[in-house]
């Protein structure tokens, strides 16, 4: 580690033996020796010794987003192509995550994390398992040799708890995943006993507007829509081998692996189901705006597809040509 600053020098140390990585995220995530994993361009962090709260700025400019709150990130990882960037703060004495480990850090840990990325208008749905390799020359780095304590960062924003969170998304986050779960989990069993997919796709359409009546606020008809597509291509092409998979889970998961491999490889499934299913109701949406022959930009699809504008933004090269 000759040759690094001291923060770099600590951020190799903090990693584990061998580290998840990759220069890809289409191809997946490798374990490989830690040596070998710093040639790749992310690496996963230490999940059972966390060290670093990393707050994600998916926008131009984020590498200045700590200026919000007035906090010096210890590492700051910029893509030069859209200027987006990992802030990472490294903590004094590392939180445990292991299942003897106390539950009031981790909890304290959860809810800085969550509110640091609120106040600078971070990516909520970062999970802080893979970040930018500050050894990749792929990113811009700066460094400031500085490390907090929870009491430190708390003094510069509000902490979130996973329960205020909850409340917080179950807007339209929550709806949407209690409509995905119900419809889904029907769906297994219902798609065998019919012999073509129109009739199919009409079914699970109906099955997921009969659930949205039951919310106080039902979803928009564009969730509907787009939702009820999701599940009915997928469980048509797949009907034939539903029930006859090794229990696996949805992201093929051995169950034997250790806890740590589980929850990076898990996460690195969610966040590819998480961008198709957004560009799935990007297009929707510019197909319906073409449809209205409604001018298509940003705020429109944004209003279709029930997204944010930025996240519509950070999606342009599905509709801007």
């Amino acid at each position: 580690m000759r040759g690094h600053s001291a923060p770099i020098q600590r951020f190799i140390a903090s990693l584990g033996k061998k580290v998840f990585c990759t220069s890809d995220f289409e191809r997946g995530l490798r374990l490989l020796p830690r040596d070998h994993a710093l040639r790749h361009t992310h690496v996963s962090l230490n999940q059972i010794l966390r060290r670093y709260i990393v707050i994600d700025v998916d926008y131009e400019g984020g590498a200045l987003a700590y200026e919000e709150v007035g906090l010096e990130p210890t590492i700051i990882l910029t893509n030069p192509v859209n200027a987006h960037a990992h802030l990472l703060y490294e903590l004094q004495s590392p939180v445990g995550f292991s299942e003897q480990a106390r539950y009031g850090p981790q909890a304290f840990f959860l809810a800085l994390q969550r509110g640091m990325t609120a106040a600078m208008g971070g990516d909520l749905s970062y999970v802080g398992l893979v970040v930018k390799n500050p050894l990749s020359h792929h990113w811009r780095m700066t460094c400031c040799d500085v490390r907090y304590s929870l009491t430190d960062l708390a003094d510069y924003c509000d902490p979130i708890s996973p329960y205020e969170a909850e409340v917080n998304d179950c807007n339209v986050g929550g709806r949407n995943t209690d409509l995905f779960d119900h419809v889904r989990l029907w769906a297994y069993k219902a798609v065998k006993g019919y012999g073509n997919f129109s009739d199919w796709e009409i079914e699970v359409r109906n099955t997921c507007e009969m659930h949205n009546d039951c919310f106080d606020t039902p979803l928009p008809y564009s969730e509907i829509k787009s939702t009820a597509k999701s599940i009915a291509k997928w469980t048509w092409r797949h009907r034939h081998n539903i029930g006859k998979q090794k229990n696996r889970g949805a992201a093929g998961i051995d169950p034997a692996l250790p806890l740590i491999d589980k929850q990076v490889m898990g996460a690195d499934y969610t966040n590819k189901q998480r961008k198709r299913q957004t560009e799935q109701k990007i297009h929707y949406a510019v197909a319906e705006l073409r449809r209205q022959d409604k001018k298509i930009g940003a705020t429109a699809i944004a209003n279709v597809a029930g997204l944010s504008r930025k996240t519509v933004y950070n999606h342009r090269h599905i509709w801007k040509h």
